[in-house]
């Protein structure tokens, strides 16, 4: 899908700045970690303003756990998507964008009161070392550079469209979902594969929105989702499938898809598909870090080493400058937004502690304690979830934050008023 860029000026140019910390990744933990920043010099002021820098290609936050139902529904699809406009308690200095319209809109809100000297790129991180960045406005060739004291990585990971949108701002996403929604709205059958938590709830919203379609789910696995859950819960989630009618594909691998959609198996069965969605893989946003940072910390699993101050940190390399927080952070835990929240926050302390010249004393939990727990749209809509092994359908308090598919309740924390 070719993506619009008719607001984008030309002739924007990228300019070389220096900042006190640098925010690379504006979602879930980017945004709390800058909260928690804003928070923190309110309440002690510096002499200077602290500068953060934040990078991010969108112009706004979308929320990645309700993609499953805004691929299918276009009005849902309004709410998972709020423009940084919207977000009143920052006060931007600086915006380097290629889009004057969203400049102008942005600098608005610009207020004397704030403690950060807050700067936003409307762009991306081409490359990175452990004192300073390359970036590049979205829409333009230009490129200049970032150097900076502290850094927080939250560029998140990405998976295949739709599920990952390629929109840069919120009216550009939006038709992004309508056509998704008409890709599906056209087909009769509509192949899912890949069982894994995405695929699981996006073969439910399309099943839940389009009831008389064929739903094939297709996994090469016995039982889904593949994450380290109890049986129970893995088997009512397949029984809620199977009573909603939605036809499981399991112990299946694709080995092509036909023109025309058809999918080939590599035992050579055929499955009748006219329309599929692919969600077998994600990749972290990481291809920006320099050969030297990669050689040294990237773990087999191709996530980030850190230390139990989410500093990065493997055998006996340390960067104390340097933070990941969510997505990329090489944990033994089922990554979640919650979990991307609470690291954003423990990063952005922990950086506060050392520009007041403290040291970094927010630590990791011991999640070796702690019981593997999920909650999932299955069929039907229900929502089941489990933590160790105890499942549990349609809990009310559940049900009431998936209206929103969680969004609602992390508005506070990454400092939506």
């Amino acid at each position: 899908m070719t993506i619009a860029i008719s607001n984008f000026e030309k002739g924007a140019r990228a300019i070389a700045l220096k900042t006190n910390i640098l925010i690379v990744g504006g979602s879930f933990a980017g945004l709390a970690a800058l909260n928690q920043f804003h928070k923190k010099f309110s309440k002690e002021p510096q002499e200077r303003k602290i500068s953060v820098t934040l990078v991010e290609p969108r112009a706004g936050l979308f929320n990645a756990l309700g993609a499953p139902r805004c691929i299918v529904n276009p009005e849902f699809a309004q709410t998972q998507y709020i423009p940084f406009t919207k977000f009143t308690k920052y006060s931007f200095n600086k915006v380097l964008t290629a889009d004057p319209r969203l400049k102008e809109e942005l600098l608005k809100s610009n207020s004397q009161g704030s403690p950060l000297e807050l700067n936003f790129i409307h762009g991306k991180i081409n490359s990175l070392n452990a004192t300073e960045a390359q970036y590049q406005l979205n829409g333009s060739d230009n490129k200049s550079n970032i150097s900076f004291d502290y850094v927080i990585l939250a560029s998140g990971r990405d998976r295949q469209w739709p599920v990952t949108p390629k929109a840069h701002d919120k009216a550009i996403f939006l038709d992004e979902m309508k056509d998704s929604r008409k890709k599906i709205a056209d087909s009769q059958i509509v192949s899912v594969i890949g069982a894994g938590a995405v695929g699981v709830e996006l073969a439910a919203d399309i099943k839940v929105e389009f009831p008389d379609k064929t739903v094939n789910l297709i996994h090469p696995h016995p039982t889904f989702p593949p994450e380290p859950l109890a049986e129970s819960f893995k088997e009512s989630v397949k029984k809620s499938f199977e009573d909603a009618g939605v036809k499981l594909h399991l112990n299946v691998r694709i080995a092509e898809e036909m023109e025309g959609g058809d999918l080939v198996a590599t035992n050579g069965d055929v499955i009748s598909s006219d329309f599929n969605l692919w969600c077998t893989a994600s990749r972290n946003n990481l291809d920006y870090l320099s050969d030297e940072l990669q050689t040294k910390f990237l773990s087999p699993k191709k996530n980030l080493s850190v230390n139990k101050y989410l500093q990065l940190s493997r055998d006996d390399n340390e960067l104390p400058n340097f933070y990941v927080a969510g997505d990329l952070v090489e944990i033994d835990v089922i990554k979640s937004a919650g979990w991307a929240l609470h690291m954003g926050i423990q990063a952005a302390d922990n950086i506060s502690n050392m520009i007041l010249n403290k040291e970094p004393e927010t630590t990791l939990p011991d999640v070796s304690l702690w019981p593997k727990k999920m909650a999932i749209v299955a069929g039907k809509g229900d929502i089941i979830s489990c933590r160790g092994p105890d499942v549990v359908i349609n809990e009310p308090r559940l049900v009431q934050e998936f209206v929103t598919y969680r969004f609602g309740s992390c508005f506070e924390i990454v400092g939506y008023e």
